[in-house]
Order: structure tokens, then C-alpha cells, then sequence
């Protein structure tokens, strides 16, 4: 194996477990502990396509392997990363549905129009902002903002309780994507 492959392989490594650690416990110290990690990944590319070039002549196809583990890096986190952020959220589910059911019982009031809640007590490490609101039909919606920080700016939760995908123009109006967690959640990001 060409040097480099001595340093992109704890590179890499260091990155499938920032990424599990991210995706299992979502918070905002795991993701700025993961900018330097990914900043490391990107040159960790870069040096081993360099590699390639460079070093075709003295390792032939051993320069290539610098290249195939920062692919099978790549291939491991996103194959694997949407089943662990699945799970992690399996893990918190019961604490946010508890919730949800307050606010379908009428404990906590929601109205028609787009209204904070305030979490207090225990509750109040789930989310930093928690907007619900019900419309006409009686369809709840309620969005819990997990976090926040560089590259995406907030991650979190979205429950509807008619399992329906929020309208296009909710996911426009609101700058989201996301992608569908279960038969009533979504785990959202801008």
C-alpha cells in the first residue's frame, strides 16, 4: 500500500465513527466534532487521487487503494447511516410521543395557527423549539428542532398525525428536506 493509505485509513475510520455517533445520538457537540473529521475526508480524497497520478508507476494498481477505501467510506456511512438515525430515533421515540399525546388529549393546547410550545421539566432537553399546529381537518403538526449547527443549519423532528407528507408548499415555504422515519415521522433538515 502506497503511504498515503497509511493516513487516509484512520482518516477514514475516524469518520465512520464521527458519522455512527452523529446519526445514533443526534446533538450539536457530536456535529462540530464532525467538521474537522469531514475537512480531514475531503483531503484524504484529494491526496489519494493525487496517489493515483503520482504514484502509478512505482505501486501500479496498489495506488488505487487510497482511492477504494475513501469509497467504501463513502458506500459503509450512507448505506448504513439511515438505519442508525432510525434506530437512534427509536431509542428517544416514547419521550416524543408522550408529547404528541399530551397534545392530542388537550394538555398542552394547540391551535390552528403555527404556535410554540414550550418544553419544561425533563421534556425540555428534546428539542431546542417545538412548533405544533392543527388544521381545519384536524390533521396535528408538530416540528421539534433538535439542533443546529455548520454545515446544515437545523435538524429535527416532524410529526404528522395523519401519516400524509406535509404539503409541497410547507417543504418550500420552510426551505426543509427530509425523509420519512416511520408511518407518522419525518426526521427533517434545511
Amino acid at each position: 500500500m502506497p503511504p498515503i493509505g497509511k493516513i487516509v485509513t484512520p482518516i477514514c475510520a475516524l469518520l465512520v465513527l464521527a458519522v455512527f455517533a452523529f446519526d445514533w445520538c443526534q446533538s450539536n457537540v457530536i456535529k462540530l466534532l464532525t467538521m474537522p473529521v469531514s475537512v480531514a475526508y475531503f483531503g484524504a480524497w484529494i491526496a489519494s487521487i493525487v496517489c493515483v497520478f503520482a504514484g502509478w508507476r512505482r505501486w501500479h494498481f496498489r495506488a488505487f487503494i487510497p482511492v477504494a477505501i475513501c469509497m467504501a467510506t463513502m458506500v459503509v456511512t450512507r448505506s448504513v447511516s439511515p438505519r442508525l438515525m432510525s434506530a437512534g430515533f427509536a431509542r428517544v421515540m416514547p419521550r416524543y410521543t408522550a408529547l404528541i399525546q399530551q397534545m392530542e388529549s388537550g394538555q398542552i393546547v394547540v391551535s390552528n395557527t403555527p404556535t410554540r410550545v414550550v418544553l419544561s421539566g425533563p421534556n425540555a432537553g428534546l428539542a431546542s423549539v417545538v412548533w405544533a399546529d392543527r388544521t381545519t381537518s384536524g390533521i396535528l403538526t408538530v416540528t421539534f428542532f433538535v439542533g443546529g449547527s455548520f454545515p446544515v443549519k437545523h435538524w429535527g423532528y416532524l410529526y404528522r398525525s395523519s401519516g400524509e407528507d406535509p404539503p409541497n408548499d410547507w417543504w418550500i415555504k420552510n426551505a426543509w428536506m427530509g425523509r420519512r422515519l416511520n408511518d407518522k415521522w419525518f426526521y427533517i433538515f434545511d
